[in-house]
């Protein structure tokens, strides 16, 4: 208690007062500090256990102060620096901290020197602004700004050069090791990679919108995409060398690992002027000339495989080399030429006119050039004599052409080897070539020799091609000409035949019924048909003339009579040939008429013509012989050979199926009276067509009566047109 009360007397001594009670004064004063004594004492204790707004007390570990619900701590000696923070469990903080001179924390892992302003982390002396070591000997990450390089990172590692990223000079952004920029981009937005011997990987895809220049290598194992797709394009470019160099830029495609064991990968690179492309082995395997405009195929015997080209260029190759054109070769007209020649180009044009589209061929630079060329629609053949100079003036000898309707004109003579065709004749006669004589030639040609065999593939019938004809031949062993409407013309096929009867002693031709058409059966012998059985006679059985299989066509039909008749009467006879159709016409329909009226589709009958009708039941006046009277499409009207309308017994024909058996062509009819007393004759001849299987025969009509015919020569036979 005694204590109490000396410290509170000593408090109200050095302490001004302010107020009647010591307990509620609001500041505090004290005197100056000496060295015998401090102003204000607070002995060392321990902090309070619970603290309230206001408290300060002093523990070993400094002077606190409680503010705002925090403990503070209000004195630190930076000589032997504390933590900054406080005992309890809350974090301590400070707004600002203030050093006169350099700050490092625990010594090298925060430094900080006030002269020249470098931070060092994990380094006790900084040398750049930022300055962060991993190992206290290496930096990793440098943060700096100079006058020559800008401002910069720097990353670098024990043993390996440093690596920038740094701005430049003109805004520019530069990324590589340092000293160089291995990446550049300049304010244009592009990127260049110049790092000489390094390489540039990029894994995934790199896509580039702008232009990228390296002088590097660049390593893709992903997809490069130059542009962007669907929007703008892209440019890729290798650069050249320096102008001291040949070596321009170069692309190369490596083959796959499994696949290398012959050539590792294929170059596409300029040298000087020049393209060239080929496996490293052999670079320039092609080349194109720049000075030249030339494509040139320079390897060792090269063969070129063309699946459709077009050439507005030249392509030249060397001596033994090869084309095989698997597609279509376009050669363009104006410069356009396929040169085979072993030194310099023909050029290939006719005097006075342009260049054209053409195929050269030289054996040598000194022997002549052989040029097939295009000149106005006409295909040309024709040469130049190299050794004269008709080379040098681009001018070619025509020799032969061809145009575009297939007209072929030659020059000179026209032969194969075998000799079978040939054209041009000496002065002697003989074949040769000191004459032309134009013998053949499908431009107003005179005439045409063939010394040998012209050798005609049989053939069906072809399609026609309109203004022009075809000649062939089929497996019938016939010739045939077709013009450009597609009638087919027989030519030549073996089709005829005839037969005959003569004797001292009359044959009789017994006439049963007047105006009758009765058959001529006094035939006996065969004078002479074709081998080939398409026109066959039957004189012993049939008296008639049958028409092969590939017989069918138009002949002439030919016949001959000369006799009399019974009873030494003058009569009047009809005398014509019949064709019997393997086909016979049917009658459809017979009007119950007078005159009868038929209906018979397809009958081919013209007024005066005459025929024959059998099996009408109905109304058997349609039954008989018949000359064809108002012929109106399919409808005739019905006469007798008297001249006289047959009309209808008025039964029904619908129940019948007669049909025209025999017609005889009107143009073949003789009239003729033949006397009783002595012997007339009688002769035609006149086409007609005839069908496969048809027969042809000779028949007699009595107009007069009933007497019969004395026959001492008779004739019939056939003989297809073109024979």
């Amino acid at each position: 208690m005694k204590r109490w009360i000396m410290i509170f007397l000593l408090l109200f001594a050095i302490l001004p007062v302010q107020a009647q009670n010591p307990f509620e004064r609001s500041s505090f004063e004290s005197g100056p500090g000496t060295t015998a004594r401090a102003p204000l004492h607070l002995p060392e204790g321990v902090a309070p256990s619970s603290p309230v707004n206001g408290n300060i007390w002093t523990t070993s570990g400094g002077l606190f102060v409680r503010i705002n619900g925090v403990t503070l701590t209000a004195v630190i000696d930076l000589s032997s620096p504390p933590s900054i923070g406080n005992t309890a469990a809350n974090t301590g903080a400070f707004t600002t901290l203030t050093a006169s001179g350099n700050t490092s924390v625990n010594t090298d892992a925060i430094s900080i020197l006030a002269a020249s302003k470098f931070v060092g982390i994990g380094k006790a002396t900084p040398t750049v602004p930022l300055d962060v070591v991993e190992d206290g000997t290496s930096n990793i990450t440098a943060l700096f700004t100079n006058s020559a390089d800008g401002s910069a990172i720097r990353f670098s590692s024990s043993g390996v050069n440093a690596s920038n990223i740094r701005s430049g000079s003109g805004d520019t952004l530069s990324i590589g090791v340092f000293g160089t920029a291995g990446i550049f981009f300049p304010v244009s937005g592009s990127l260049n990679l110049s790092a000489t011997g390094l390489v540039t990987t990029v894994k995934g895809t790199l896509n580039v919108d702008e232009a990228v220049t390296f002088d590097t290598t660049l390593d893709v194992t992903g997809t490069t995409v130059i542009g962007v797709i669907d929007t703008s394009n892209g440019i890729l470019i290798t650069a050249g060398s320096a102008a001291a160099s040949a070596a321009g830029g170069r692309f190369q495609l490596q083959t796959a690992a499994d696949h290398d064991t012959t050539i590792n990968a294929y170059e596409i690179q300029v040298n000087q002027d020049d393209l060239l492309l080929g496996p490293l082995t052999d670079t320039n395997s092609l080349l194109y000339s720049g000075s030249l405009g030339t494509w040139m195929f320079t390897g060792l015997d090269p063969v070129i495989f063309l699946d459709g080209i077009n050439l507005e260029g030249d392509i030249d190759l060397g001596t033994g080399d090869d084309i095989i054109a698997d597609g279509l070769i376009v050669i363009t007209p104006g410069s356009g030429k396929i040169g085979l020649v072993p030194a310099t180009n023909v050029l290939l044009k006719q005097s006075g006119e342009d260049f054209f589209s053409g195929l050269l061929i030289q054996k040598s630079a000194t022997m002549d050039t052989w040029a097939l060329a295009v000149i106005t629609n006409t295909l040309f053949f024709g040469y130049a004599n190299n050794a004269s100079g008709a080379d040098a003036a681009g001018d070619f000898v025509s020799r032969a052409t061809l145009d575009s309707a297939g007209n072929f004109l030659s020059a000179g003579v026209l032969r194969s080897d075998a000799g079978d065709i040939r054209t041009g004749l000496t002065a002697a006669g003989t074949v040769g070539t000191t004459t032309n004589i134009n013998q053949l030639q499908f431009v107003d040609a005179t005439r045409t020799t063939i010394e040998g065999s012209l050798h005609l593939t049989e053939t069906t019938t072809p399609t026609a091609i309109p203004d022009a004809g075809a000649i062939y031949t089929k497996t019938n062993n016939e010739l045939f000409f077709q013009d450009g409407a597609g009638v087919e013309h027989l030519l030549h096929g073996d089709a005829f035949s005839s037969m005959w009867f003569h004797s001292v002693s009359a044959a009789t031709l017994t006439i049963s019924t007047q105006l009758i058409m009765t058959k001529v059966t006094a035939f006996v012998n065969v004078e002479d048909e074709d081998d080939l059985g398409n026109a066959v006679s039957d004189p012993t059985t049939g008296n008639d003339i049958t028409i092969g299989a590939d017989g069918a066509g138009k002949y002439d039909i030919e016949y001959g009579f000369s006799g009399s008749v019974v009873g030494g009467a003058s009569k009047d006879l009809l005398i014509c040939p019949a064709i019997i159709h393997a086909s016979p016409i049917v009658v459809t329909n017979a009007t119950k008429a007078s005159p009868i009226v038929i209906t018979a589709p397809g009958h081919g009958q013209q007024n005066g013509d005459m025929f024959t009708i059998t099996g009408a039941t109905g109304d058997t006046n349609v039954n008989g012989d018949f000359i064809a009277s108002s012929v109106s499409g399919t409808n005739i009207t019905l006469v007798d050979l008297a001249g006289v309308n047959r009309n209808t017994t008025g039964g029904d024909y619908g129940a019948s199926s007669a049909s025209i058996v025999r017609e005889y062509p009107g143009n073949l009819v003789s009239h003729t009276t033949v006397s009783g007393s002595a012997n007339d004759s009688v002769s035609k001849i006149q086409e007609h067509s005839l069908a496969a299987s048809d027969m042809v025969e000779l028949y007699v009509v009595n107009l007069d009566g009933t007497e019969n015919v004395l026959i001492l020569a008779v004739d019939l036979g056939v003989n297809r047109i073109g024979d």
